[in-house]
Parts: structure tokens; C-alpha cells; sequence
């Protein structure tokens, strides 16, 4: 079975505080909703860790058997003492919360507890109309599935304000620590220099991968471009299917012709780049291209992707970008290399299209924009520039927590009833999912 290893760390975790998952205070104990976890601060019930175990973000790791039962459930164990650790950590600190944290918390509590209700609402019966009569009869749903775990409405209500509160402060003692890392544009400055330095060892997979990254707010740009590459946009006419009775599916090549012929038409007045893309906006299959992201920065094509997309799409795109391309003989191939048929337009303002049929599809495409060896370009303060600054200080930051986090292991005693929660875990639970 496939090792799945999750870091227990506050920022990560997605399955605490969410109603209707509870975390009660040391008052709430009951004797069929025994404490499982406990500090001096705060008690975690089998109720509470049973929603953890259910609504964590890694639940998908256990669901689809890429992990144990027992890894997933120590997993969530760990994930607990995490919260456990920094709250106790908030608390010793003396952090509260704003004037406009609270209100900001008032507000989120309420807009949960409307989700819950909004959603016990749906199972009411539909011969209840009467707004008030449907949220009654909605709370009362609700109710007879708290008896169940051995809580009444009302210390649901209490129990959720103090969970989702709990949170709130730790999370702003988190993003005190968070808020303690300063990165000066000298660090930044710094961090450019060493990467221009090792930037003879990017390849383009990681040059790609990063950008991607750029792309989608998640890590630092790239700061060096390892080969010469660009990128494309394209509109996609996706082939009709056919599936015969064994399951196999054919691709109707004919099946777009009139679309084809139709979208051609309009190209000569078709002013540019921009115009181009309003005509993917109307015709276009390609879900990648309603992607704000995609449309903006295109798809990167270099040589070496040959395979990496629609078999002919990276051939078009290198012709249509050189005027000539012709892709390397294969090594362990001595068949000639037989390329599919290309056909040019123009638009309005004479960019160039390129047009080419793969298995699935017609594809035209237009050249987005050239990314040059070398450095990229930049000024200090733009995007490119804080995106390092996050990067340095997320990096910073991560070293900070894992100290701190070694140091609350060793002041802070999390009591685990271990046996309580595998016996409950490894035997109806985990058989309730297979």
C-alpha cells in the first residue's frame, strides 16, 4: 500500500471548526460521548473526532485505500494535537480577538449555522411551506440527529460558537507568528541572485511546473527561462463521438465541418489577438481556455513537449512559431516521420493561425507570447517581485513554525485515549467505508 505522509500543521488543517463539528470546552463531557483528547485547555470527544475523521481534506487518501485505517486515523490524531498545541499556545500568549475579528466571527457563525439549517431544510417535507413552519421542522430534524450523538440543540449551538471561536483565536495567533517574518527587497534581491546562479541547472519540466505555479498564485515565478520557448492559445472544435458495442469510441472527423467552415469565415475580419479569443469564447471546446490564467499566459511549448500534448498540436504550434519545424528522428525508431497536414490564416491585423486535426479535434492556434533564455523580466514591487518576497517568507516562516511546534510538543501534554478511538476507527467506522 502507498505511503502517504502528512505533516501535522495548523495551516493546513481544513476538518476543525466547520459545523457541525464540535470541540467542547472541559464542562461538556457526557457518558456516551466520552473525551478522547484532552490538554487543560480543551477536550475532544468521539463526536468531535468522529467529524474530523470524516470532514478532513485527506479523507480521500483513506476513502480510495491509499492509506490504512490505522495511518489515516493516527493522521487525524496528530492533526488534533496540532490545533491543541497552538491554541494552548494562543492562550499562554494572551492573544484576543479585534473589535472587528469579533464582529467578523459573529457574522461566520451565523452564515454556518443558516448552511446547516438551509440544508436540514431541504429534507423537510414539501407539503411545509410556511418559512417559519419549514426552519421548525428543519431544527427538528437536526435535533433528532444530535440525540443521536447524545446532544441537545442547544448545547449544539453553545458547543459549535466555542469550537468556531477556539479557531478564530488560534488562527490569529497564527497569523501573529505569521506577521513576525519580514522580508526586505534585499532578501528578495539575494534570493534572484542565487537562483540566476543555479540557473543552469532548471530544466524546462521544472521551468514549466514553476511557472504554472506563478500562474496560479501558488508559488514564487520563475526567474530564469532555461530554453528558448513560448506559448499558445487555440480554439478546439472537439470531434462528435460514437461508441460501438464492445465500448470503444470513434471520433467523427467530419462531424465539426460546418462549425469549421463557419468559424474560418470570420477570421479576414477577425482584428487580433483579442478578437481571436472572443471567437474561443463562442466556439471553442477547450476547457483549459475558459481558465483566465490559460487565456492570459497560454500554453508553453518548447521542442521537447512533443509528447506532451495532442499528437501534431506542438508540430503545428513550432511551425506556425519558426515558419519551419521539423521534430528529431526518435531513437528507437527508424519509421520516417509523417507530419499531419497544416493549413495558415491570417487575421485582420496579419497574425498568423495555424489550423491542425488530432484524434479528437480541429485546432487553431495563435501565438501568445515569446519567453526568451535568460532572465526574466521584472521590476522591483511587481508581481513577479512579490511572488519571491512570498516564497522567502512562506520558506522563513515554515523553519519558525517547525521550532515552535518541537517546543509545544515538549511543554504541552495532549492525554490521547488511543485505544478508544482505534477500537472505534478500525472496526464498524472503517468497515462503514469499504
Amino acid at each position: 500500500m502507498r505511503s502517504v505522509n502528512l505533516k501535522p500543521m495548523f495551516r493546513l488543517i481544513a476538518l476543525v471548526l466547520v459545523l457541525p463539528m464540535l470541540v467542547c470546552l472541559s464542562s461538556c463531557e457526557k457518558n456516551n460521548n466520552p473525551v478522547v483528547m484532552s490538554t487543560d485547555d480543551v477536550e475532544i470527544t468521539i463526536y468531535d473526532f468522529r467529524q474530523a475523521f470524516y470532514g478532513s481534506q485527506y479523507f480521500q487518501y483513506y476513502y480510495y485505500g491509499m492509506m490504512s485505517a490505522e495511518d489515516y486515523t493516527n493522521a487525524i490524531i496528530d492533526e488534533m494535537k496540532a490545533f491543541m498545541y497552538i491554541y494552548n499556545a494562543a492562550l499562554d500568549a494572551g492573544t484576543e480577538l479585534t473589535a472587528e475579528e469579533e464582529t467578523a466571527f459573529d457574522d461566520e457563525f451565523n452564515a454556518q449555522l443558516e448552511t446547516v439549517l438551509s440544508q436540514y431544510e431541504s429534507s423537510v417535507d414539501s407539503s411545509i411551506t410556511d418559512p417559519e413552519e419549514k426552519r421548525v421542522a428543519a431544527i427538528e430534524l437536526l435535533e433528532a440527529d444530535l440525540e443521536a450523538d447524545g446532544l441537545t440543540y442547544d448545547e449544539f449551538l453553545e458547543y459549535s460558537r466555542n469550537n468556531l471561536y477556539m479557531y478564530k483565536l488560534a488562527d490569529a495567533y497564527y497569523t501573529d507568528l505569521r506577521n513576525q517574518v519580514v522580508i526586505t527587497d534585499d532578501d528578495v534581491q539575494a534570493y534572484v541572485d542565487e537562483q540566476l546562479g543555479l540557473a543552469g541547472e532548471l530544466t524546462m519540466e521544472e521551468f514549466r511546473d514553476l511557472h504554472e505555479g506563478y500562474m496560479y498564485g501558488s508559488g514564487p515565478s520563475p526567474v530564469y527561462v532555461p530554453e528558448d520557448c513560448f506559448s499558445v492559445n487555440h480554439i478546439l472544435l472537439l470531434f462528435e463521438t460514437s461508441t460501438d458495442d464492445s465500448g470503444a469510441v470513434t471520433y467523427l472527423t467530419d462531424s465539426r465541418n460546418a462549425d469549421s467552415v463557419e468559424l474560418e469565415s470570420k477570421f479576414a475580419s477577425t482584428a487580433d489577438f483579442d478578437a481571436f479569443m472572443e471567437l474561443e469564447a463562442e466556439y471553442g471546446d477547450d476547457p483549459g481556455m475558459d481558465e483566465d490564467v490559460y487565456v492570459e499566459n497560454g500554453y508553453i511549448i518548447h521542442d521537447s513537449y512533443e509528447e506532451t500534448y495532442y499528437d501534431g498540436f506542438v508540430y503545428a504550434a513550432m511551425n506556425l512559431y519558426f515558419g519551419e519545424w521539423t521534430p528529431e528522428p526518435k531513437e528507437d525508431s527508424d519509421e520516417p516521420y509523417l507530419p499531419p497536414e497544416l493549413e495558415y490564416f491570417t487575421l485582420a491585423d496579419s497574425t498568423p493561425i495555424v489550423k491542425v486535426a488530432t484524434e479528437s479535434g480541429i485546432h487553431y492556434i495563435i501565438v501568445n507570447q515569446e519567453y526568451h533564455r535568460g532572465e526574466v523580466s521584472y521590476e522591483i514591487g511587481d508581481a513577479r517581485w512579490e511572488s519571491w518576497r512570498a516564497y522567502i517568507g512562506d520558506e522563513d516562516f515554515n523553519r519558525m513554525y517547525d521550532s515552535l511546534y518541537e517546543e509545544w510538543q515538549t511543554f504541552y501534554t495532549v492525554d490521547v485515549d488511543t485505544e478508544f478511538i482505534m477500537n472505534e476507527f478500525l472496526s464498524d467506522e472503517s468497515e462503514a467505508v469499504e
